[in-house]
């Protein structure tokens, strides 16, 4: 029996109002549902804050856990890395995933 999956994801934030988007890539032929993993809605954290997600939950290197799923952040577009570094945030390198 399988205990886990692992799943490449593309993460969308929009500053504008806090929500989130992800969006698994479409492979051809892979047997498994794909396409939109969790649609555009601001998403609580889980540690009983009632705070959404800010930016700086998404840095390289980190895990979160959106809809009871724990998703790794291992690598961020240009952009993104851009904003990090105008907004003083540290965030690593791309990281090695299995």
């Amino acid at each position: 029996m399988e205990n886990y999956r692992i799943r490449k994801l593309i993460i969308y934030y929009f500053l504008e109002d806090r929500s989130i988007l992800m969006v698994e890539p479409k492979m051809v032929n892979s047997g498994t549902m794909q396409g939109a993993f969790l649609n555009r809605q601001m998403v609580l954290k889980p540690d009983g804050s009632d705070m959404p997600f800010e930016p700086t939950d998404f840095r390289v290197g980190l895990d979160i856990g959106i809809c009871g799923r724990a998703i790794r952040i291992y690598d961020a577009d240009e952009y993104t890395r851009h904003f990090f570094d105008v907004s003083i945030q540290d965030h690593a390198l791309a990281v090695q995933i299995a």
